[in-house]
């Protein structure tokens, strides 16, 4: 018996977001991470060089696009036996 997860997006309801941002070429993270913390972004972090993951309102994501590429982080449901 196969086991699969249920991909969901956060709740629309919501109004701040997992995102994952890419500084686009010629930014760098550290801009990308004070325009983050600037427009009032939560857990604003490095992950790895040209990956910011942070909580953002929906309403900065067309915004940041100007200096980097944002994608909405999907949640997973927990898995159950």
């Amino acid at each position: 018996m196969a086991f699969f997860r249920k991909v969901v997006q956060p709740a629309a309801a919501s109004d701040v977001l997992p995102v994952l941002a890419e500084p686009k070429p010629g930014v760098t993270d550290a801009e990308v991470v004070a325009y983050l913390r600037s427009v009032g972004a939560a857990a604003v972090d490095v992950i790895a060089p040209g990956f910011i993951s942070a909580l953002a309102r929906r309403a900065i994501l067309h915004d940041i696009g100007k200096i980097a590429h944002v994608h909405v982080k999907t949640l997973k449901e927990p898995r159950t036996a």
